[in-house]
């Protein structure tokens, strides 16, 4: 499995992001979000597309927190 995908699901784990709220932040089904991060589907671009998404919501997650500690 690409290593990548390892870290990101890691990555989902510790912010607490689910494969809904990635699914949705990427514009992918979460069927398909789910099976490009089992391995078994997609290409190199989605699974790009993917983990852009994931950096936007691990951003967005830490600033809501920041702010709701502030």
């Amino acid at each position: 499995m690409d290593a990548r995908i390892v870290e990101a699901v890691g990555r989902m784990h510790v912010a607490h992001i689910t494969g809904q709220m990635l699914a949705k932040e990427s514009g992918y089904n979460p069927s398909y979000v789910s099976e490009v991060l089992n391995g078994k589907r997609g290409t190199e671009k989605t699974l790009q597309n993917i983990l852009d998404a994931l950096d936007r919501l691990e951003a967005r997650l830490q600033a809501e927190r920041q702010e709701a500690g502030a």
